[in-house]
Order: structure tokens, then sequence, then C-alpha cells
């Protein structure tokens, strides 16, 4: 019977990932998103003029497409089909396609999309097929990082200064982590020391601490997620992953100096990582209401020309006020109409009338409960130095000139208010005594003895 001979054919693939910089596009590739391999192939005999190149579907999103190309430009590239004969693999018809293998190095992409659930190196071996022929050809490595998802909530979202927050943090991802699941935030937004976590609010008893990150993670206070280890000792896989979101607690306590919002907008706040895994930064609006201490440069405030004045005398009322954080908008002092006498009300950053600006009735700015209750003085003068109006740089000293009610006898009681926005109003009673005097109405007659 006569012999049936098959040519010797190999087609092998010269694998550059290695040796190229762009042998996987983008690298790392993320999860959900198509990456472009490159891979030389060539053979060491005759010609192929069929050759197949399999992509294995058990490594991809088959409802995404496979496609190949000899040019980076995916607009030229061609289709990679499923059939029944080929069940398990995506077919890229490479010889149909119109290319050639030789004994020259020939340069092909392919455009594929890893399985949603990878987390980190993703290796992959297809087929290069051709008649009578089968190789294995091991695409090059393609890191896919992970990708996830997040929501924060504070159950109490305004505190004042020197208060904490309780934040949730709950996070899912497109694959299990493989380890170093952290959870930072800026250390300039918070008391050192004052960062920790739990896996339930309010437990007090349960808090562990957070670090002062270094390296990587310098400038940030970092928490450690699964400090018992890489793996959720309950499953014994990964601790964020798709079945479920992962709960955590961040309890901390905002920067002494902080006024207003504590992370300036969404692009700031707490920043969730993992190794293989893209970092996503949440964010919760957090309100700080600064504090004013009308009482930081002296007690009591001092009171000119003296504490006690005749009715009709002006006074000057002198403050010395701290704060915790430095204002922005709206600073201003408010005293009631029922304790001055009509147009008197005047302020100044120095002992001097001359250099003071007049004070304005309130018409619904300070108190939209009680119009025209308040003098409101708008601290709208330039400050004598660089800093703003109330500010944890420097004690603020203000003066508050006015004529007490001539209908007044005895100890005035007027409050003044010192405020801004984003602060709550500090208030002080400066001590005037007011001294009435008194006169006849009318001459006294002369009485006769009878």
């Amino acid at each position: 019977r006569e012999a049936t001979h098959k040519p010797n054919v190999t087609v092998r693939a010269l694998l550059t990932a290695e040796a190229d910089d762009d042998a996987v596009v983008p690298s790392p590739a993320v999860s959900g998103r198509p990456v472009r391999v490159k891979v030389s192939v060539a053979t060491s005999g005759q010609d192929a003029t069929d050759a197949e190149l399999w992509i294995p579907d058990e490594k991809i999103e088959t409802n995404r497409a496979v496609q190949w190309g000899t040019v980076t430009d995916q607009t030229q590239a061609k289709w990679c089909d499923n059939t029944t004969s080929t069940a398990g693999y995506r077919v890229c018809g490479l010889g149909t396609g119109g290319l050639t293998l030789t004994g020259t190095a020939q340069t092909i992409y392919v455009w594929l999309t890893p399985l949603n659930t990878t987390v980190g190196p993703l290796n992959m071996t297809a087929r290069l097929v051709a008649t009578d022929f089968a190789h294995d050809l091991v695409l090059p490595p393609i890191i896919v990082h992970g990708v996830f998802s997040a929501s924060a909530y504070a159950p109490i979202a305004a505190v004042w200064s020197g208060e904490s927050f309780w934040v949730r943090i709950r996070v899912s991802g497109t694959g299990w982590t493989v380890g170093a699941e952290h959870l930072r935030i800026a250390s300039s937004k918070v008391v050192t020391g004052s960062v920790k976590r739990s896996s339930t609010w309010n437990a007090f008893s349960n808090l562990e601490a957070c670090w002062t990150g270094s390296g990587g993670y310098s400038g940030y206070t970092v928490c450690t997620l699964n400090p018992n280890g890489t793996l959720d000792a309950s499953t014994s896989v990964g601790l964020i992953g798709p079945d479920a979101e992962q709960e955590t607690w961040v309890y901390f306590t905002p920067a002494t100096t902080t006024v207003g919002s504590v992370f300036a907008s969404s692009s700031s706040g707490f920043t969730l990582s993992a190794a293989y895994y893209e970092d996503l930064t949440v964010y919760v609006d957090l309100t700080v209401s600064g504090l004013l201490d009308p009482y930081a440069g002296f007690r009591p405030a001092e009171v000119l020309p003296s504490h006690a004045v005749a009715a009709g005398t002006p006074v000057r009322a002198h403050w010395g006020v701290g704060s915790t954080g430095s204002s922005g908008s709206n600073e201003a002092l408010a005293i009631g109409v029922d304790k001055v006498e009509p147009g008197t009300v005047r302020y100044g950053f120095a002992d001097s009338w001359a250099e003071s600006t007049a004070c304005a009735l309130d018409q619904g700015w300070y108190s939209t409960t009680c119009r025209g209750c308040y003098y409101v003085c708008n601290l709208t003068a330039s400050t004598p130095d660089s800093y703003a109006v109330w500010s944890e740089s420097v004690t603020r000293h203000v003066w508050l000139f006015f004529e007490p009610k001539n209908t007044t006898a005895g100890e005035l009681n007027a409050t003044v208010r010192f405020t801004a926005d984003n602060f709550v109003d500090g208030w002080d009673v400066p001590f005037v005594l007011v001294m009435g005097e008194m006169g006849l109405l009318e001459p006294a007659g002369v009485v006769e003895p009878s």
C-alpha cells in the first residue's frame, strides 16, 4: 500500500511581549475594558495559507467582540467567529483574512476583553492552527486591574469644630481582591491619631486604629480593611468581590481648623485601594461649623469710657475674638435695636471712631424671623493684617461703638453676636450700667405752715 506522507510544517510563535512596551495596550488593563495584544508569528517550514488563531472563551468576555489585524488601527480589524466545530474558542481566520504565514516573522494584533472577574495577571494560551498542525501560543501576560463600586454615608453630616464623624463605606468589586485592601484619607483633613475603623457603627469598643502612611501612602492616614490577612476567614476568598457588598465604618475628627466642607469637591474624600485594583475615591458631604470665642483675648469685654455711664453717653466695647478656622464670607456683628439709640452703631478694627464704619438696620439678612430687630455690622473694612476677619492665626480685635438706649436705667443687658458663614454664632453681653437722671417736671411750690 502506498504510504501517505504529510509535509513537515511547523507553525511557531515568536513571543516579544517582554521586550516590547506595547505588547499589551493598555497596560495594566482594566476590568470590563478591551485590550490589544501583540504577537509575532512565523513558520519554520513551508508557508501556511490557512492558519487560524483560537482564543479560549473561558478567559474572555464572550459577549464582547474579538478581532484581529495586522495594523494597530482597530477600524481595519477583522472579526473572530464562534463556530460549532470550535466550541469554547473564538476563531480568528488569519488565512481567510489574507495572511499567509511564512518563515519571516509577522506581527498581528488581537483585540479582546478579559473576563470581568479577573484580578491580577491573566495568563492565556491560545491555539495557532494550520493544516495537519496545532500549536499552543502563549499570549503575553495581561495584567488586569479590578474596579471598585462604592458608596459613602454619614448618619450625622454636620458637626461643630472638635466633634467627630462616623462614615459608612460600602464597597464591592469586579473580582475578588488578592490583598492589600486599604482605605485612606488625606492626613491634612484629620486630627492626627483620630482615624479609626470598625465593622459596625458606634462600636467604640471595637475600633481599630489606622496608621500614618509612608512611601506611596505618604501624606495619608491609612486603614487596613482586613487586619486578619488577605482572605476573609468566613469565605476563604478575597475580602472584596462581586458577590456582596462589604461594609466598614470610619470614625475620625476633622482637622481643628476645618470650616465648612471637609472635602473641597467630589474628587476628594476616602480612597479605596487593593492589589491589582484601580483606586476609587468616594465622597460624602461633611460640614464642620467653626467656633468663635469673644473671650480669646481677654475677659470680660473692655467697655470705655467706663462700664458705668450717664444716659446719652456714647460707649465703645472692645473684644479680642478667636476662631477655630478662617472665615470666608458674611462676617458680622449684631446688636438688638431695642438696646441702642438709632443710627449710633458703628464698628472698627481700631479704637478710633473716626476710622469706624456705620452699621445698618437688618432687613432680613441676619434674622429672617425678625426683620428690623438688629443693627448688623458687615465687617467689610480691610483688616490690619493679611488674615481673614476671623482666623485661627490671629486674635481679631474689634470695637463696637454705640449709644445705649436713653430710656435705659440700670444694666443694659445688650447681647452682641459674632457671626460668619459656616460658623456657630459667638456672643457676649458687655457689662454696661446706664445711670439714669432725675429732675423736676415743674418748679416746686412753697408750702406755707398751717
